[in-house]
């Protein structure tokens, strides 16, 4: 599941202030969360989770299907590493032994799960970075949580744009 999460201030360099959204948890969280993320940037509040935050959503699926057919273009992973669309779409095919067709059709329905492929779609669609966090326990002995990057899609190609920050969880 992922969850939006939204990046507040740093203070004194060493900790980092999150707002945490969850969002509906019904195959489309990924997308959910870029959209509650992009309109929290437009209006700078977060809206209720109506039909034009699906709508959003939706769009923004089906956006990362067209990035990710079309035909050799080069997509910004990241640390300044790229690969081409049809190279991205034939592997993440042929790990769910579909074709880049099939895949792409289970894709477009709104219970499919996203993942890595369709956020570097996104990440170029978007012309910004994409960072996805876990959550993690700080210390041997647990005295806590912290967010750990473990992803930071289109950095630093499209630095000159903020971030959009989500939380990948498994709903526990």
């Amino acid at each position: 599941m992922f969850i939006f999460l939204e990046y507040f201030t740093k203070v004194n360099n060493s900790r980092e202030k999150f707002y945490v959204r969850q969002v509906p948890g019904d195959g489309s969280c990924l997308f959910h969360s870029l959209a509650a993320c992009l309109r929290f940037k437009q209006i700078g509040k977060h809206q209720e989770f109506d039909r034009d935050l699906r709508q959003l959503s939706y769009f923004l699926r089906l956006k990362a299907v067209e990035i990710l057919t079309k035909e050799n273009e080069t997509l910004h992973t990241e640390n300044g590493e790229t690969v081409l669309s049809c190279d991205l779409l034939n592997m993440v095919a042929n790990f769910y032994n579909m074709t880049p067709k099939s895949y792409c059709e289970h894709m477009r329905h709104d219970r499919t799960w996203g993942g890595g492929p369709e956020i570097v779609a996104l990440s170029n669609y978007l012309r910004r970075p994409i960072h996805v966090y876990v959550l993690g326990v700080r210390g041997i002995f647990p005295r806590g949580f912290e967010f750990k990057a473990c992803a930071k899609f289109g950095s630093p190609a499209f630095k000159y744009k903020s971030p959009l920050y989500i939380l990948c969880a498994d709903g526990r």
